[in-house]
């Protein structure tokens, strides 16, 4: 079998869609490499579980915009904090400009 358990689900998928024309609602028969495959996951992916981190966050930080301007604060040792008003010309642009 394949290292990612995937790989005849999408043969099987594209030669689905091939058969209907792209249309991705019609129905498909799952060949029995991906009913295998299938079988894989629901066995495994309840035990594939990890915790992005177990430590406390060394900092902590917030930030926030507004049409306004756009500030963040900080929690380290001691409470940090940043905020900026925009400019004339920066207000009317996007926030994400």
């Amino acid at each position: 079998m394949d290292p990612f358990f995937c790989r005849s689900l999408e043969i099987d998928k594209n030669a689905a869609l091939q058969q209907n024309n792209g249309i991705y609602e019609a129905t498909m028969t799952l060949s029995p490499e991906s009913i295998s495959d299938l079988r894989w996951w629901v066995t495994n992916l309840p035990a594939a579980c990890k915790n992005i981190t177990t430590d406390n966050p060394a900092i902590e930080m917030t930030t926030d915009a507004s049409n306004l301007g756009w500030g963040w604060y900080a929690m380290d040792k001691e409470p940090k904090a940043l905020g900026l008003l925009f400019k004339n010309k920066s207000t009317l642009m996007n926030l994400n400009y």
